[in-house]
């Protein structure tokens, strides 16, 4: 059997869920040398996440060196809370040195966002890295919840998702108020541009025309400071105008 075939009989076997099955193909693989190992070992540390057997796993994991697939069980391994709790320190490489759970998380969304990715639309590990850092300061976590909330829209914008969009969101312009030190408004311009397109395709004129108002208010308060970039906030702050006079006139319309 070529190592090609073996490999889709792994695949087999560890879609099946019979990961124990997949590890003893996996082992006489590795046994002979002359195969592809990071990737036998990308599988085998898979085989071993699923297992609950997390510190073989990133030992392996971390063997496989680049292999996609194992760099991916890697940040499966930093998300999930199991691992973490049985004690072992989240480590990248061989040195031990702990993992920076900004970095994670925004590898997590960088992954939930990209559609060549096999688990695109599995968004719990990108969920669990950003549970992991919501008590954390800074506006890259502001930028994390922002970012994830935009993997939502940017799915099929059913109820759910709306509503993992708007959480998102609302975390993200919290996040943006207390960090950003009263500098944040463009920041919140653009999210409440985003919550009034939201709305607008939900129906909810109203509330998309408060976003609307909300964000030329933002715009507005950028303006004040000043800056090079004044003209650029002037085109936003009356786009953002001309967005609440059309959905005004979208409300008014007779029915």
């Amino acid at each position: 059997m070529s190592d090609e075939n073996k490999f889709a009989e792994i695949e087999r076997l560890f879609n099946e869920k019979d990961y124990a099955g997949a590890l003893s193909q996996l082992e006489v693989l590795m046994a002979g040398g002359q195969n592809p190992i990071s990737e036998a070992l990308g599988w085998a540390a898979w085989c071993h996440y699923r297992l609950g057997r997390f510190t073989e796993a990133m030992k392996n994991a971390v063997a496989a060196g680049e292999d996609q697939w194992a760099l991916l069980c890697k940040l499966y391994l930093l998300a999930d809370y199991r691992y973490e709790l049985s004690g072992r320190v989240l480590c990248s490489n061989e040195s031990g040195r702990i993992i920076d759970r900004l970095a994670v998380a925004r590898a997590f969304v960088d992954f939930a966002g990209d559609q060549n990715y096999h688990f695109w639309r599995n968004y719990d590990p990108m969920l669990n890295t950003l549970q992991a850092i919501i008590g954390q300061e800074g506006v890259e976590v502001a930028n994390l919840f922002r970012d994830a909330a935009q993997v939502y829209i940017g799915d099929p914008l059913g109820l759910e998702n709306v509503a993992m969009a708007l959480g998102l969101l609302e975390v993200a312009m919290s996040r943006y108020k207390i960090d950003c030190d009263g500098k944040g408004s463009h920041h919140l311009a653009n999210l409440y541009r985003t919550k009034s397109g939201i709305f607008e395709k939900l129906g909810d004129i109203r509330v998309a025309e408060e976003c609307a108002i909300q964000e030329t208010a933002e715009w507005t308060k950028v303006l004040s400071l000043g800056g090079p970039d004044a003209v650029l906030v002037k085109l936003k702050r009356d786009e953002a105008w001309e967005n609440f006079a059309r959905l005004r006139r979208t409300s008014s319309v007779p029915a």
